[in-house]
């Protein structure tokens, strides 16, 4: 259990003292880093799920067709791969940012 007292945060540009919901520092403007990061972490976590379910989704309804009809269709089957490819390019950029972290 952390009993060490949480500390408030202060602004990087001016050194005033933010409230938790404060998102810009109330003197001089400047956006909390924390609040920036955790905004587009969420951001690419939300396209790289949307990615990963159209993908699987297209998938399963290949093999519907192709179980019904015995064929590909090149059409969706293009759809897989690009959406397999959109789903890596924001998976990497997801753990990028992540390891980047926020500059506390």
């Amino acid at each position: 259990m952390n009993t060490e007292p949480k500390t408030a945060p202060v602004c990087p540009q001016c050194g005033e003292t933010l409230a938790e919901e404060d998102d810009v520092c109330p003197k001089c403007q400047t956006p909390e880093p924390q609040k920036d990061w955790e905004k587009e972490r969420d951001r690419l976590k939300k396209l790289w799920v949307v990615a990963a379910l159209f993908f699987w989704f297209s998938l399963f309804f290949q093999a519907g067709l192709f179980i019904l009809d015995g064929t590909l269709n090149l059409i969706i089957l293009s759809i897989i791969l690009g959406t397999m490819v959109l789903g890596m390019i924001l998976k990497i950029r997801l753990n990028l940012h992540i390891r980047k972290g926020p500059k506390d």
